[in-house]
């Protein structure tokens, strides 16, 4: 399309609505303009005890989110921005570093009680929120698990519920760049091994070149849906390092992890490749930024997201 000089905007339009507005530059005559997401952000807390193996649905969510909890357990916050998944779970408690990465897309969060802190930055954060430990409604449980490993949720009944409640309004991408012409790494990352020190739990993922994904296991076993039988597979992989350390006098020796105000070594896998970066985070509600090496943000495949928030030193390699 031809426009006469001088100063223009593009407007994107979903359903006729004005969703994304932004300056065309007047020297290049281009314009990034970032559409939000299709859906309002919903953030489901995950545990990943091996009674809770295998999970559901974390296959349908956006961008998942591993981090250490205690004793060398991780745990998962599954962000889902553009669709639903039936059944979620098992769904666990939530931690405070954890409430900052879902509110890097401004989500509510579904849960099952809360450390301190949790509740502490969930409420200092105004996030919408579904707790079964405070009667609300949205888990059910099963009873072919022992609790608590036998919670679940549907995605889409917690966004009705949350909706009526006046939430289900922010809709962000956070750090997510998408393109299909996403530029690949210099370095081939096909496969890619890491750890969360201390521990000895392990994970790692396998490039497959025809369906453009990173197949992941756990400990050496095949990650697969519980549902579906479908291996977990996506298309970037994120390795994020941060400052973690024990939360002081806690009697359930509980973490923290230096995310707000924190900034720090990130790696990107995508297309069989390796690029690295850094990422940072100024605020709580303010999206972390990922910044490749020329301090562009990095732009990705489309796909699902695996971030892993590695504790500093913690062992990757990719090869």
């Amino acid at each position: 399309m031809l426009v006469s000089d001088g100063q223009h905007q593009v407007a994107a339009l979903v359903d006729g609505d004005v969703v994304a507005i932004a300056d065309v530059s007047p020297d290049t005559g281009t314009v990034d303009l970032v559409v939000p997401p299709p859906q309002a952000g919903l953030a489901i807390m995950i545990e990943n005890h091996a009674d809770a193996r295998p999970q559901t649905g974390l296959a349908y969510a956006d961008v998942v989110y591993e981090a250490l909890a205690e004793g060398g357990i991780t745990r998962f916050i599954a962000v889902f921005l553009s669709g639903d998944a039936p059944v979620v779970g098992p769904v666990r408690s939530l931690r405070h570093y954890f409430a900052f990465m879902a509110a890097d897309y401004g989500a509510d969060v579904v849960h099952i009680g809360a450390s301190p802190e949790g509740f502490t930055w969930r409420d200092a954060m105004n996030m919408g929120y579904l707790d079964e430990s405070a009667g609300d409604p949205g888990v059910w449980r099963v009873r072919t698990r022992p609790p608590p490993h036998n919670a679940y949720t549907d995605t889409a009944a917690d966004r009705a519920v949350l909706a009526e409640r006046g939430r289900q309004v922010n809709r962000g991408w956070g750090p997510l760049r998408f393109s299909a012409d996403a530029p690949r790494g210099e370095a081939a990352a096909e496969n890619v091994t890491l750890a969360f020190l201390p521990w000895t739990y392990s994970v790692s993922y396998a490039w497959d070149a025809g369906a453009a994904r990173y197949l992941r296991f756990m400990e050496g076993r095949e990650h697969r849906d519980a549902a579906t039988g479908e291996q977990i597979a996506p298309a970037t992989v994120v390795a994020q390092f941060a400052n973690v350390q024990a939360i002081p006098a806690d009697p359930k020796l509980r973490l923290d992890v230096d995310l707000v105000g924190g900034s720090g070594e990130l790696v990107i896998f995508s297309h069989g490749t390796r690029r690295e970066g850094t990422w940072s985070k100024p605020a709580p509600r303010t999206p972390t930024t990922w910044l490749d090496a020329d301090g562009n943000p990095f732009v990705i495949p489309p796909g699902p997201v695996w971030v892993e928030l590695l504790p500093l030193g913690s062992p990757l390699t990719a090869s």
